[in-house]
């Protein structure tokens, strides 16, 4: 008999789909391949910004809106350079 004791708790995290589950060495990659890819993505994401500026004009007089729309693009590359180093998991 176990005297009414837990013998056994199992704890489950549901992690949003938009989280990365990197190790520390996978993290480490991440990190220096980002570093490594600072220029051309900084070039990657003006111009993502400019074509964005050419579609919505009335987006560009208002610096605040620019800079949303300058760190929307720069997530996205985030993302989708972290997604090649993190782990998959099940939803």
């Amino acid at each position: 008999m176990n005297d009414q004791q837990v013998q056994k708790t199992t704890i489950t995290f549901q992690l949003p789909a938009h989280w990365f589950v990197l190790s520390t060495q996978d993290l480490t990659k991440a990190g220096k391949h980002l570093k490594a890819q600072q220029t051309q993505m900084k070039a990657a994401v003006a111009s993502e910004v400019q074509a964005y500026l050419v579609k919505h004009p009335n987006q560009g007089a208002d610096p605040g809106d620019i800079q949303k729309v300058e760190t929307h693009f720069l997530q996205q590359y985030t993302a989708k350079d972290l997604t090649r180093y993190s782990v998959k998991i099940n939803h």
